[in-house]
């Protein structure tokens, strides 16, 4: 089973629009949301945490090192910054390095946002 079937970047890899490899996909379930206070900052957190997870692999760091550092409790604003430094600092590494790293033809993060049942929208981080 694809992780991505169903998501809006799978459309957009069907229709041509990008290429499979070329995002890694930070997904953003906004569907459960309530007001509860911290709730925003707990789920993009959680979000951040498996994107992490998933990519471990190919950052070359630990998960719970890049837990520690990059994910700042109740600041989820920041956390996503720290991500977007993050990746691109190991993209440009990647690319620099000369091998044939999996992350050096990567561009960058796509965000898919859930906000089920009104949408799922697929957006460049950066």
């Amino acid at each position: 089973m694809d992780v991505l079937q169903g998501l809006d970047i799978d459309n957009d890899v069907q229709k041509g629009i990008i290429s499979p490899n070329q995002y890694l996909v930070l997904q953003l379930d906004f569907s459960g949301a309530t007001r509860e206070p911290g709730f925003i900052d707990a789920m993009v957190n959680s979000a951040l945490k498996q994107f992490y997870m998933t990519y471990e692999p190919y950052f070359g760091e630990s998960f719970q090192g890049m837990i520690d550092r990059l994910i700042i409790p109740h600041r989820s604003g920041q956390s996503l910054l720290e991500c977007t430094d993050f990746v691109q600092y190991k993209l440009r590494k990647a690319m620099e390095s000369g091998k044939k790293h999996p992350l050096a033809g990567v561009k960058g993060v796509g965000v898919d946002y859930s906000f089920w049942p009104i949408a799922n929208v697929f957006r460049f981080m950066y």
